[in-house]
């Protein structure tokens, strides 16, 4: 079987894992000879073999492995885990990652351990002036750039309901799939999340 891509020589890192850029060397599925892909930590991530792929700044390391059909699109970070014959969506890495259900409408539910500080008000763990309000949009009232050598960048933080320590009050939030920065290490970063309330 011949070699469908190389590594372009450009490198990045994701805490102390050095990821490598690759360039296709020949054309199959949608992708055509010369594109520049996205980032791998070594061959066994990534399949020369049929038509699997990891585009753009999506970045696949560690015990992860894409074959067959599988592609990684977008700003995708898979660390662990198996793709092979469906495009991997920001919809169905949330479910691996985060153990979160599929997206409805173009969002996902997601969850954030909180301070109460009042009825349907709670403080970040992080920044206790920062506030969550029931039925309320949080947003980081700023641009934020997607940063992906560090895990624990800029943007609100968001997982499944196991994940959070701390924090007397476990919150619900609707995140919208278009405003996720990241998804890395069981967690997401948002832009901004609509507060649902409080979990019983």
């Amino acid at each position: 079987m011949s070699k469908k891509y190389c590594f372009t020589g450009e490198t990045a890192l994701v805490g102390r894992t050095k990821l490598s850029r690759i360039k296709a060397l020949r054309s199959f599925g949608d992708v055509k000879e010369g594109d520049l892909g996205g980032w791998i930590e070594k061959e066994s991530n990534l399949s020369h073999a049929g038509n699997a792929w990891v585009c753009g700044t999506a970045r696949v390391y560690g015990n992860a492995r894409v074959y067959g059909n599988g592609v990684v699109r977008h700003m995708m970070h898979i660390k662990e885990g198996v793709y092979t014959s469906e495009e991997i969506d920001v919809a169905s890495l949330l479910r691996c990652s985060v153990g979160a259900a599929a997206a409805v409408g173009g969002r996902v539910l997601l969850y954030k351990r909180v301070n109460k500080i009042g009825e349907g008000v709670y403080s970040s763990l992080h920044d206790k002036d920062f506030l969550y309000k029931d039925g309320e949009v949080s947003s980081v009232g700023r641009d934020v750039q997607v940063d992906w050598d560090v895990s624990c960048g800029e943007g609100l933080h968001c997982s499944g309901v196991h994940y959070w320590e701390g924090g007397d009050t476990l919150i619900a939030m609707w995140v919208d799939v278009a405003d996720i920065l990241s998804i890395a290490e069981g967690k997401v970063r948002a832009k901004k999340v609509l507060v649902i309330g409080e979990c019983q």
